[in-house]
């Protein structure tokens, strides 16, 4: 009964009985329906060194029920950055930054995680882009903005000079915010 197992779970987590409160929590969350609360207690009980990738687990599994708990997607980040899972860091970055009104700093990380640990700078102006936005006095991340729409002029003026132009046109508008300024960058190069 899941109810008397919750119960000795509980007991065992009280008693700091911790390896047997894990084992009877884990066989909690066997079961897809498990309630919320049960997800949280097992959190509290896995909050211990060589427990991290099952409260990722739990913090995902949490989040596919409530997707908008900001705070397990922000110990996903943290967690996947820590062991250099930037593709899924950029994931909940995205998220965090879509869904969250004061999301400078989201945006900020997700620019620096796709520039340096993701090497797409294509990524990095979308989301420095979408910063400068309500960030126009940023120097900084304009001159980041300047260096990687100049990488990436150099990157497309060969399409460019082989009748391109068009094509790429329309695929700058799917990463960056302000594809004329690449545009110029090429034709000064050219």
């Amino acid at each position: 009964n899941s109810t008397i197992m919750h119960s000795l779970a509980m007991d065992a987590d009280e008693l700091g009985k911790d390896n047997k409160a894990r084992i009877l929590y884990a066989r909690l969350l066997e079961n897809p329906a498990v309630e919320d609360q049960i997800i949280l207690e097992a959190l509290q009980v896995f909050d211990a060194p060589g427990y991290e990738a099952k409260k990722s687990a739990l913090w995902l599994q949490y989040l596919n029920r409530h997707p908008d708990y900001m705070p397990f997607r922000q110990n996903l980040v943290s967690y996947y950055m820590g062991r250099k899972e930037f593709d899924a860091a950029l994931l909940h970055l995205g998220y965090l930054a879509d869904n969250n009104e004061n999301n400078a700093d989201f945006l900020l990380a997700a620019g620096r995680v796709s520039q340096h640990d993701l090497k797409r700078p294509d990524k990095a102006l979308f989301f420095y882009g979408r910063y400068m936005q309500n960030h126009p006095e940023d120097v900084q991340i304009k001159q980041e903005i300047s260096a990687i729409q100049t990488a990436l002029a150099l990157d497309f003026q060969a399409i460019v000079e082989n009748g391109g132009a068009d094509q790429l046109w329309q695929d700058l508008n799917e990463i960056a915010l302000n594809r004329q300024e690449i545009f110029l960058e090429i034709a000064e190069l050219l």
